[in-house]
């Protein structure tokens, strides 16, 4: 039991931190009033930054000092404690994974989200617009949207999702953290920024885009995440751009599994990318795959696709689609062509045969690869040795 003199000292430091907190609120208050005035122009925008540092020091101090932790969190950071050292002996090159001293706020873990994925996702790059989103959502049948704070198109999509008239319930609506974004104080500030720029109070699933500069920052971001997907707003959380050796040292510290990895994934790399579909699939982790059509390569230099669509009287890019489809994969289309997006997503009862199946698996070796491209090219170099 804690004594009286601890108690008094944990009561004063939270009331004194409190305290700074409404005090830098209220200056920020009156420097926006006298903002509005010219004869303070100089001065105001300097100290209100400042101030405005202060304020989110203060408030993250006030979470952080949240002694009540949720009993998953506590169980699951001393069970690491115990087995670390002997997780790492087991993993491709992992380094002993170092633990934050941060943990989340007491929150009452939600069950999780039973939602099946769409088989096929829509891909918002950075040229898109609300018009194209809402076709795709409408005469496209598309349920499910991929996007990324790199994109620079948040409001993009949450306007073409709200022009559609789909119901927000209907549609998977995805995005990413990118390099910048990672840390678990930054991490937490972007998670508002995206909801509020896509309009919506909550996001199908969250991804770290790449796996970022060290260690430490995954794991701090990846805290982060865990929150998020605690309090309900992040129904699923994951990664993309991570190879076996990045996954299995993850698997080491999460406190929730990944739910997808979207890596780069088509006929012409599948030799490369098949150990990374049996790993994730034998730890039940979700593959998405963007580029599914080798950034064009594959209809223009692979004629065994063309004859495979001759004969089953669709597309090449339907037969490469149906192809990653059968091998349990999401792939995550884009087509600035308004006919091309309804094609994309009308498979049908197309269903290739096992002869169809290996003759695309063995496209590398007659037409060549698409090199990586990215942070984790060298971590598939370094597994192929």
């Amino acid at each position: 039991m804690p004594s009286a003199r601890s108690m008094v000292g944990e009561h004063a430091r939270g009331a004194w931190r409190l305290g700074r907190f409404w005090a830098v609120d209220l200056c920020l208050r009156i420097l926006t009033v006298l903002g509005k005035q010219s004869s303070f122009g100089w001065w105001m925008k300097p100290t209100r930054a400042f101030l405005f540092k202060m304020h989110t020091h203060a408030f993250n101090l006030k979470a952080r000092d949240n002694h009540r932790l949720a009993a998953l969190f506590q169980q699951k950071l001393r069970q690491l404690q115990r087995d670390v050292q002997k997780h790492a002996r087991s993993c491709v090159a992992c380094t002993p994974v170092p633990l934050l001293p941060i943990a989340p706020p007491c929150l009452k873990m939600k069950a999780p989200i039973k939602r099946d994925i769409p088989a096929v996702a829509l891909g918002c790059d950075r040229d898109i617009t609300h018009i194209h989103i809402a076709h795709a959502l409408g005469a496209g049948k598309y349920r499910m949207l991929d996007t990324a704070s790199g994109n620079f198109n948040e409001k993009v999509v949450g306007k073409g999702l709200r022009l559609s008239g789909v119901p927000r319930n209907d549609v998977f609506v995805q995005t990413k953290l990118n390099p910048l974004e990672f840390g678990y104080d930054n991490a937490n500030n972007a998670i508002r920024r995206q909801l509020a720029f896509l309009g919506t109070t909550y996001v199908d699933s969250l991804l770290l885009h790449e796996p970022g500069p060290d260690l430490k920052t995954r794991v701090a971001t990846w805290r982060a995440l865990e929150l998020w997907h605690a309090k309900g707003l992040v129904h699923r959380i994951g990664v993309a751009n991570f190879g076996v050796r990045l996954l299995t040292e993850m698997l080491t510290f999460c406190i929730i599994k990944p739910a997808f990895v979207q890596v780069e994934l088509h006929p012409l790399c599948w030799a490369t990318q098949a150990h990374l579909v049996d790993f994730c699939r034998e730890n039940g982790i979700q593959m998405q795959a963007y580029s599914p059509l080798g950034k064009g390569k594959l209809l223009s230099e692979a004629p065994a696709i063309a004859q495979i669509a001759e004969r089953y009287d669709v597309t090449p890019a339907q037969v490469v689609l149906r192809w990653i489809v059968q091998k349990g994969v999401v792939p995550v289309c884009r087509s600035e062509n308004a006919v091309r997006v309804i094609q994309n997503n009308s498979l049908g009862d197309l269903f290739l045969d096992a002869d169809d199946v290996a003759a695309i698996d063995n496209l590398e070796s007659s037409v060549g690869t698409v090199r990586f491209s990215g942070v984790w090219t060298k971590d598939h170099d370094e597994l192929r040795k």
